[in-house]
């Protein structure tokens, strides 16, 4: 009996402990004389709280009209140190099915409770970080296909939680035509450690056949043979930035064809790092190409005539120091050769 279980005795149907293993007295620290021939809820074990005592005493008059009990409950060692066991009460009944003995066992899980805890703790903050991105959560078991997914990766594409099945498939069968080799291409490149991380946007269809843009970001997890096995990520809807980009690339592309109608370009220069920033219409105003970058501060002057030079140079300048308005008429050198009149607006505008 001393090497059956971590606890482990005899009891009458009445419950009167009639036999204890070393390990419980040991944890306990007590002698068998100090338990023998008692009930069993006075035991020091079960001292913990008067509670767990009367719990024991209903179990052990459960148990003694023939029912298998189990449970988990807190016990009192020596030094007042408490441990969780998985506990159960086995009835031994006679030839005649009467109860004669009752075999309390127990089998010290306090370690896995706290561990459990742990976890629990751990997958609580997942969540609440989770949560506070406003993405679903996806993991992928790539042995199986299985994809265990959030239930907000359901509502953000219009569909009850777990409407659709784990098979991973049912993720890329979603995507959008004209995204799918790229997505695929990125996410074999990453699970075969071809580049570094895995952040994807593309867009998914919903349960009404619309199409919004998501970004994925994951992080997989390799065994020793270097093989995926499991690839962990996030999934957020950023169809209001994908749409905001769209108008701003319209509103652009119609500016820079007004520009270029209208023949007026837009520039924009750094006061402190004497950056410039031009519009394509202003690269063709100065005849020079919109694929190479703006010219310095040294470059653009060259380019101005040099009867305008120094005379647009004081204009800026002052500019600059009064933070009054530039309207200046100046000539330019454009790389043909030719000459030509330009007139150049601006004012200081103020980052903060």
């Amino acid at each position: 009996m001393n090497n059956t279980f971590q606890f482990t005795g005899l009891l009458t149907p009445d419950g009167i402990l009639l036999e204890a293993n070393q390990t419980a007295l040991s944890f306990g620290g007590l002698q068998l004389e100090d338990v023998i021939n008692r009930p069993f809820w006075e035991a020091y074990w079960w001292t913990i709280s008067p509670q767990t005592q009367e719990e024991l005493r209903q179990a052990i008059a459960r148990a003694a009209q023939g029912e298998f009990i189990r449970y988990e409950v807190d016990v009192l060692g020596a030094n007042n140190r408490v441990a969780t066991i998985d506990f159960s009460l086995r009835p031994l009944p006679d030839q005649t099915g009467q109860v004669v003995l009752l075999i309390p066992e127990g089998r010290d899980i306090t370690e896995q409770q706290a561990l459990l805890r742990e976890c629990k703790k751990a997958e609580e903050r997942w969540h609440l970080a989770i949560a506070g991105t406003n993405e679903a959560i996806w993991d992928w078991d790539i042995s199986t296909n299985q994809t265990f997914r959030s239930e907000l990766w359901f509502t953000m594409l219009g569909y009850e939680p777990n409407e659709i099945s784990n098979n991973d498939d049912q993720w890329s069968l979603r995507i959008h035509p004209d995204d799918y080799t790229r997505v695929m291409a990125a996410q074999e490149a990453y699970l075969l450690q071809q580049v570094s991380d895995y952040n994807v946007e593309y867009r998914l269809r919903c349960k009404n056949g619309s199409y919004r843009w998501f970004r994925s970001r994951a992080k997989a997890i390799w065994n020793q043979q270097g093989n995926p096995v499991r690839l962990v990520g996030s999934i957020g809807d950023i169809s209001k930035r994908k749409q905001a980009e769209e108008k701003l690339r319209q509103s652009e592309a119609l500016l820079a064809t007004t520009q270029q109608i209208a023949h007026i370009g837009s520039w924009e220069l750094n006061l402190e790092t004497k950056k410039r920033c031009w519009s394509m219409e202003t690269f063709r105003i100065f005849g020079l190409n919109p694929t190479q970058s703006e010219p310095t501060q040294a470059e653009f002057f060259q380019i101005i005539h040099p009867d305008d030079r120094a005379w647009v140079e004081t204009q800026l300048s002052q500019t600059i120091a009064q933070i009054t308005p530039f309207n200046v008429e100046y000539r330019i050198i454009r790389p043909d050769g030719s000459v030509r009149y330009v007139e150049s607006k601006a004012e200081i505008a103020d980052d903060a």
